[in-house]
């Protein structure tokens, strides 16, 4: 049963409760305004609180992903580029590889043909090294180690060369690690005998020698450092350097370019091991060259020649130094030589929207100039290189036909290397860098169309709302209206009782 209030001045209170209304309508119409006018939902957290919070980190991860995809993009461009330094020098390669089978044909060669193309042969290799060393992307390099594995060493007789293994457990540390030379490298050499000329002598008549299957004629009359230098003249060919060894009494000693076993001199001469001739041989016992042997890192190392490689499986696997002979001829330093320290200068990509280690990815590009190439590493007999008298891609001389057999087997092997990295690069690019690219492309889809769900207006349902607020204003605009008049029926009561 209704109540009857009575009629007031003081409060009119069906012109409040219209007034309520019309102030509940207007704020749902400008609210759905706001909504239309800006396209969202969720223009404030009093409109969704939830729904705010999910968006919001919605939308983080959405500009996450955004970024993955542009990091994704930058590192394809990456791998491209320094795939594109690989094709160009295994392009070169190929071009070296021919130009040695050439020179091996060495029975249809003179040595000016030869030694013409042994320049040709050191341009190529000159520009090898141009290539990796200048291969960059932004400001750093790509080639030449510094996006893989560098060394640094402490000792002027230790070089380092290159270092293959991506998973130096021991080196990544980047402590540093010590090299310890057990037995010195020895290039193959031989001295003249008591009997040969040394210091001013001359020789007494003419002499040929046959220097490692190479003539070397020599005048009457030479004295030792012109015969020092005549034989000198045939180095490319015969593989030979002389010198007057001051440890010997000044006297004529022979040795090889290379270090190691596979080096050798072999030395023939017109006249026998007389007083006023050079009295070269090679029948001593050090006419045969020597490998070095050492450890890096504590580390079982490998030696061919002067250089050291960690053994598979050890904490330098991989890893190639050089060592030097601190001034002498024939032999290389020996005990310890300071340390070497590997920093792993991988690439990494950020191509996820998270922080955890799985939304990011790696790659190790190897140092790819010449001596880093064709690194003679092992001697075992599965190796068709272990009697190769090169130690790498830039010690190779082809103006002999054991010159040029060796350097094509540590061009073939360079060659295998560098299509080896350049397969590694596609793989990459392929598999994880655009097979993630598009997983993210999807991902980034979905959680956009997650988030419009959310935050997004839906014009037809707003547009509804927004007709029904505004007919609901109306109303209540006529309704107060009416509210207000109801109070002009008191003044009627009033005049009626004048």
């Amino acid at each position: 049963m209704a109540v009857f209030s009575g009629l007031t001045v003081n409060t009119n209170v069906p012109a409040l409760t219209a007034q309520t209304n019309l102030q509940r309508s207007s704020a749902l119409l400008n609210t759905s305004l706001e909504r239309l006018s800006t396209g969202l939902r969720i223009n404030s957290s009093a409109d969704d609180p939830s729904g705010l919070v999910i968006s919001e980190f919605q939308r983080a991860q959405i500009a996450g992903l955004s970024k993955s995809i542009s990091n994704v993009d930058r590192a394809i461009s990456l791998v491209q580029t320094a795939e594109g330094g690989l094709a160009e020098i295994s392009s070169l390669m190929i071009e070296l590889r021919s130009l040695v089978t050439d020179s091996a044909n060495n029975g249809a060669l003179d040595i000016p043909s030869l030694e013409a193309n042994q320049a040709n042969v050191e341009n190529i290799l000159n520009t090898i090294d141009r290539i990796a060393n200048t291969t960059q992307f932004g400001t750093f390099n790509l080639l030449n180690g510094d996006s893989g594995l560098t060394g640094f060493t402490t000792s002027a007789n230790v070089r380092f060369l290159a270092a293959t293994d991506p998973s130096l457990a021991a080196f990544d540390t980047n402590a540093p690690q010590a090299v310890v030379v057990t037995a010195a490298a020895q290039r193959a050499f031989t001295s003249n005998q008591a009997a040969g000329i040394s210091g001013a002598q001359q020789l007494a008549a003419a002499e040929t020698l046959i220097v490692n299957g190479v003539e070397v004629s020599l005048d009457a009359g030479l004295n030792t450092s012109q015969v020092v230098e005549r034989i000198n003249e045939f180095t490319g060919a015969s593989g030979v350097v002389a010198f007057e060894n001051a440890a010997n009494a000044g006297r004529i000693t022979l040795r090889t370019v290379q270090f190691g076993s596979s080096a050798s001199v072999n030395v023939v001469s017109t006249q026998a091991a007389v007083a006023g001739q050079t009295g070269l041989t090679s029948a001593v016992s050090d006419a045969a060259g020597v490998d070095i042997a050492g450890t890096i890192g504590g580390a079982a190392a490998t030696g061919h020649g002067n250089v050291l490689t960690g053994d598979p499986g050890s904490t330098a696997a991989g890893v190639s130094i050089e060592i030097g002979t601190a001034g002498s001829q024939t032999t290389t330093v020996t005990g310890a030589q300071g340390d070497i320290v590997l920093v792993n200068n991988s690439r990494t990509f950020q191509i996820g929207a998270f922080s955890d280690p799985i939304n990011r990815s790696t790659i190790t590009l190897f140092k790819a100039d010449t001596e880093a190439l064709g690194i003679n590493r092992d001697r075992s007999t599965t190796n068709a290189a272990r009697d190769n008298q090169f130690d790498h891609l830039r010690d190779i001389d082809v103006r002999s036909v054991d010159g040029a057999n060796d350097a094509l087997r540590l061009i073939e092997q360079a060659i295998g290397e560098i299509a080896n990295q350049r397969g590694a690069i596609g793989a990459f690019q392929k598999n994880t860098l655009e097979s993630t690219q598009s997983n993210l492309r999807t991902q980034l889809v979905n959680l956009q169309d997650a988030e419009s769900s959310l935050r997004d207006t839906d014009f037809t349902t707003e547009i509804t709302r927004f007709t029904s607020e505004q007919i609901r204003q109306q109303a209540s605009t006529t309704v107060l209206g009416l509210a207000n008049q109801s109070a002009l029926a008191i003044l009627g009561l009033l005049q009626g009782g004048q």
